[in-house]
């Protein structure tokens, strides 16, 4: 079966030719808010639709998606869009939410989008624009290794960035920050460079992606995830606690100063650390890609 020979519409109310399957391809021509995972072999959604997906919802394509004219796609906090076909190429923008861990003004995050064209600034508009970093590989996790990056320019697809929390956060009572990223959605594979000792990459899907598999197609250079938690904040700008939680194909382990422990999903919005064990490559790819999770 090819891809269009079963089609079916929706009108805002029902489907034309019945509920879609994987090898359906779908045409939205009014608003939808799912309620349940929805796969389709193919998906447009005209001018003046607006589609929805909510919390622990995938919506499952085979191969790519369209974003015609006003028409949107919203995939909600802990929702997933996730694609099949790496050659399949995606239309129009989408918007992707999603919640940082409740942090406090001086707090950081490790984010990465999933969409092109991303500003860094538009994201976390009340960060200071000098509070935005990367991180350059040195074999150490020295200060040194953080630079700042202009935040005017767009996040770069795979690419993690430290953003520090709004400006005008409460000192002492943690905050979530409800981040969206608007822009075409990335599908397909990704060849990230790494150098020798701590790179900060980030999911470039808008959908979770496995951590094991990630690792294991990438055992040559990867050995560890690390995952920055901020559970005890700075004193003095210094850290007296390690942060990190690890994760390896042998499980997840809390950070030193406890919090959450990895459960093997690298979430959407995630920018994490590897630590190469020689100078060489991280490969993403649409098979490491994995429905909704609403764990860390």
């Amino acid at each position: 079966i090819v891809c269009g020979d079963i089609a079916t519409t929706w009108n805002g109310s029902s489907w034309s030719k019945g509920a879609p399957s994987k090898v359906t391809a779908v045409t939205m021509n009014g608003n939808y808010t799912s309620t349940s995972n929805l796969e389709a072999c193919s998906v447009v959604i005209n001018s003046g639709s607006n589609v929805v997906f909510n919390a622990g919802h995938t919506l499952i394509v085979g191969n790519e998606v369209t974003v015609n004219g006003t028409g949107s796609l919203t995939i909600n906090n802990n929702a997933a869009l996730r694609q099949i076909n790496a050659a399949a190429t995606n239309t129009g923008n989408i918007v992707v939410k999603r919640d940082s861990a409740p942090m406090i003004r001086q707090d950081y995050t490790a984010w990465a989008s999933p969409v092109a064209a991303q500003q860094l600034q538009s994201f976390s508009p009340n960060t200071l624009p000098n509070r935005f970093y990367e991180y350059l590989y040195t074999g150490t996790t020295t200060l040194t290794a953080y630079q700042a990056v202009n935040a005017a320019t767009n996040f770069i697809t795979g690419k993690g960035y430290i953003i520090r929390a709004a400006d005008d956060s409460s000192a002492s009572v943690p905050a979530v920050h409800s981040g969206q990223f608007t822009g075409v959605p990335f599908n397909g594979n990704l060849t990230m460079t790494l150098g020798k000792g701590y790179n900060l990459l980030g999911n470039p899907f808008a959908s979770p992606i496995d951590a094991d598999r990630f690792l294991l197609d990438n055992t040559s250079t990867v050995d560890a995830l690390y995952f920055w938690t901020h559970t005890v904040p700075a004193s003095g700008g210094v850290y007296p606690v390690n942060n990190f939680a690890t994760y390896t194909t042998l499980g997840g382990t809390a950070s030193a100063a406890g919090g959450a422990i990895p459960n093997g999903t690298i979430q959407t919005g995630q920018g994490f650390y590897v630590k190469a064990l020689e100078f060489g490559t991280a490969n993403f790819s649409n098979l490491k890609r994995v429905n909704a999770a609403t764990s860390k």
